[in-house]
């Protein structure tokens, strides 16, 4: 048995049992690779191998790098969801945190309050060191808030972990109701009263505006908490 496995088991008693720890020893030594991922199986008593970083299970990341495939991605630190009354052409901007190299395939919002024969455009933009939405990274093009639903646009986009921005606005006029996050915490402060977490900005557009997303995002913004929620699906790890 090595010094350091040797190590583990008087720092960790118990947790494996000395002919574990030497079957461990042996393949790492026989088959190791640096840079492998390997971890015992109690079940079928065995070591297990696992070959890229790629297929590592969500459980075994870093609690901010957790998401799994086909679950939805958005403003981090929720505590709870009000609805947003949708201003007409007033561009939303949703922070994001995405935490590994991914890509996804939709780009949704929750239709609260439906406005028939209106309509919401999607998009996102990258995020500046000043934590403020900056170029465009796609724009999504639109959704109907024709129904109460969950509405989405399909998309296939790769995105690399850091910062972003999702993005919505409406030529509905105050009518359409979107979910929006009510933040506990936020990665962008608090207001100066201590009671408001911000969750992303807005910016008044000039009617109409309802077209091709701007790129890059207006400048001179107007710091939230009201903005509508948008989330995006996770289609596969990178």
């Amino acid at each position: 048995m090595s010094d350091e496995l040797t190590h583990l088991n008087t720092v960790i008693p118990n947790v494996l049992t000395r002919a574990e720890f030497e079957a461990v020893d042996a393949h790492i030594l026989d088959n190791g690779v640096q840079g492998d991922f390997v971890y015992w199986d109690t079940a079928s008593g065995s070591l297990k191998r696992i070959a890229h970083a790629s297929d590592l299970s969500a459980h075994l990341l870093h609690q901010e790098e957790q998401i799994l495939v086909g679950n939805y991605l958005t403003s981090p630190h929720i505590g709870t969801l009000e609805t947003k009354i949708l201003q007409q052409y007033r561009l939303f901007a949703l922070y994001i945190i995405v935490p590994r190299d991914l890509t996804v395939d939709r780009i949704t919002v929750n239709v609260t309050t439906l406005d028939i024969g209106k309509t919401a455009r999607l998009g996102i933009y990258n995020c500046d060191s000043s934590l403020q939405p900056s170029s465009l990274v796609l724009d999504c093009g639109t959704v109907s808030t024709t129904n109460v639903a969950v509405v989405a646009a399909v998309i296939d986009q790769a995105l690399t972990k850091g910062r972003y921005y999702l993005a919505v606005i409406s030529d509905s006029a105050g009518v359409a109701r979107l979910s929006r996050p009510l933040s506990i915490i936020s990665s962008l402060g608090m207001d100066a009263t201590l009671t408001t977490a911000s969750t992303g900005y807005y910016k008044a557009q000039a009617a109409p505006q309802h077209g091709a997303l701007p790129d890059p995002f207006p400048t001179t913004l107007t710091e939230a908490n009201n903005v509508p929620l948008v989330a995006l699906r996770v289609k596969s790890f990178d």
